[in-house]
């Protein structure tokens, strides 16, 4: 039993992980509040890991804040 989940996803969360853990979450009868980290359904720019990390906050600190706060 958890309070939250967080689900962090180096991609477009729309159509990604998070909604498969959503669908399956929803068939088993669970519900959960849930904090996707990922990018948004947008065009966006590339660059390193870690730019984009901190640029689409999927960094340490954002995760972290997800976990403790669902921030």
């Amino acid at each position: 039993e958890v309070e939250r989940l967080v689900v962090v996803e180096n991609h477009q969360t729309t159509g990604g992980l998070s909604t498969s853990v959503l669908e399956a979450l929803h068939s088993a009868g669970i519900q959960r509040p849930i904090v996707k980290i990922g990018i948004a359904h947008r065009f966006y720019e590339c660059g390193s890991q870690a730019h984009m990390e901190r640029m689409y906050g999927m960094d340490q600190d954002r995760i972290t804040r997800a976990v403790l706060d669902g921030v």
